[in-house]
């Protein structure tokens, strides 16, 4: 009996495949820490060839291979081998698929066999069980805290304190970067490729390295020339902070964001990937704060996730989603323009499908239906529009509650730089300025607490904002208008 012989599909495919979206979150889990050692082992080498210890610069990219080797094994394309027995009574009823492995089908069938690459849509769990388990880690770290602090059972919340550190630390720096990815899957319902999303994430980590070859190399050689005192490390944390960080990163994302533009048809999908990217350059930034705010006990733990876990994750990828907008929106032109050709697909004649691992049905995915944009019809507006001119601008749009990014790559950018600066600007300089006025550390520390607790509910609100007005992409694509009186 012939082996049956490997071919290119010829008819339409459903391709079924279990769901299983927790994977996603522990290969996510070993390449965000093999990301995060590369990028040091990169960091080291370059501070080597700046310094002129070739050593030191061979030491950091010798160790760097062996972490890329590994990222780019698990990050290999996979492979389905997809078989094939269709009823057909000129057909047979065995088949040889291997030299050790025969099939049997109780009516006679046609058998074919299919090598096709892995398409699935991205299966990630959901935002609500993320967040779940995110209540969790605050609130447990707290009630430790609290035990901790008043002495009560003191011996047992130590230990169980030593058990869970390393699985909190874990929890605490992954957690919510999947919940924000989990909810824009869930907001902006856009069939994505797994590995595609994978690839935005991985290359939002790395863009780390650059970002960090800027904030600790090339800035304070910048500062030192415009005669900065480099040796005031205090204020040289504090201009990287405001001045480096915001508009280093934000071009290093940027940069990576635009490395998919051939994978963009528009401004809401350049708005996923560009929030995809920042959620990775935030995950490997977390790493690092979490780990460091076990100093402060479980409190600093504790603080930390929550600001970070409501406010500079969000941060990061609703940022880098303005920027994204943008690139998409370029990316959409070009391609109604004609100037640029589609992503070829894997193979149009397959369709992927997900299936639940305990009831057996298909996993249909969420579709999002824009909301109706409102139209201002008063008499009023009316009368105002035929007497005035109206002057387009590129500036954000509110769309049905929304706000819609700027398309202008330039002017997005540079809105992604002012939020980034504003929300460090905010942390360096409002207990700094309240010292100044002769307040005290506590009315410092107070200060400093209400002002993030302001940007935290402006930046989930903002992003609210963002995420109805890029749902609302395809209602209208010029700029808002502002009245000019003659």
């Amino acid at each position: 009996m012939p082996v049956t012989r490997i071919t290119k599909p010829q008819e339409d495919l459903r391709i079924g495949r279990i769901s299983k979206p927790w994977s996603v979150y522990g290969r996510t889990l070993g390449i965000v820490i093999l990301a995060f050692l590369l990028v040091q082992f990169l960091t080291i080498g370059v501070m080597g060839v700046i310094e002129g210890e070739p050593y030191l610069a061979a030491c950091g990219i010798i160790f760097s291979v062996p972490f890329l080797a590994l990222i780019a094994h698990i990050q290999r394309p996979k492979i389905v081998d997809v078989r094939v027995a269709i009823h057909d009574p000129n057909g047979g009823h065995y088949h040889a698929i291997g030299p050790n492995e025969t099939l049997w089908t109780p009516e006679p069938t046609r058998f074919r066999r299919h090598i096709v690459r892995d398409a699935s849509s991205l299966d990630i769990p959901r935002s609500r069980s993320l967040w779940a388990i995110f209540a969790v880690l605050i609130t447990t770290s707290l009630t430790i805290s609290i035990g901790l602090w008043t002495g009560i059972a003191t011996e047992i919340l130590f230990l169980v304190a030593i058990i869970i550190g390393i699985p909190f630390f874990i929890l605490g720096f992954s957690i919510p970067v999947m919940a924000w990815w989990a909810i824009s899957k869930e907001r902006l319902g856009i069939l994505t490729r797994q590995r595609d999303a994978e690839s935005w994430l991985f290359l939002g980590m790395m863009a780390g390295f650059p970002a960090i070859v800027i904030n600790s190399f090339a800035f304070p050689l910048i500062a030192s020339i415009l005669g900065f005192d480099v040796s005031n490390q205090e204020a040289m944390l504090n201009l990287t902070a405001v001045i480096s960080a915001p508009i280093g990163e934000e071009i290093c994302k940027g940069l990576a964001v635009a490395l998919f533009m051939h994978q963009m048809d528009g401004g809401k999908r350049g708005f996923q990937i560009g929030f995809t990217v920042g959620l990775g350059f935030a995950l490997i930034e977390n790493l690092q704060y979490i780990l460091l705010s076990f100093e402060a006990g479980f409190t600093g733990f504790a603080l930390t996730v929550l600001i970070r876990g409501i406010g500079s994750i969000p941060g990061h990828a609703f940022w880098t989603g303005l920027t994204g907008y943008a690139i998409g929106s370029l990316a959409g032109e070009r391609r109604e323009a004609g100037e640029s050709e589609d992503e070829k697909p894997d193979d149009p004649s397959q369709t992927w499908l997900l299936f639940d691992p305990n009831t057996g049905q298909e996993i249909h995915p969420r579709e999002v239906t824009p909301t109706e944009s409102t139209t201002l019809t008063s008499t009023f507006h009316q009368t105002l529009e035929a007497r005035v001119q109206q002057i387009a601008i590129p500036k954000m749009e509110e769309i049905t509650g929304g706000i819609r990014p700027p398309s202008s790559i330039g002017i997005a950018l540079m809105c992604a730089i002012l939020g980034h600066g504003l929300w460090n600007g905010t942390a360096v300089f409002v207990p700094t300025i309240v010292l100044h006025l002769g307040g005290s550390e506590g009315h410092a520390i107070l200060a400093s607490i209400c002002a993030t607790l302001l940007l935290v509910i402006g930046v989930l609100l903002l992003g609210d904002a963002l995420m109805r007005g890029v749902n609302d992409e395809n209602k209208g694509k010029e700029g808002t208008t502002i009245p000019v009186l003659n």
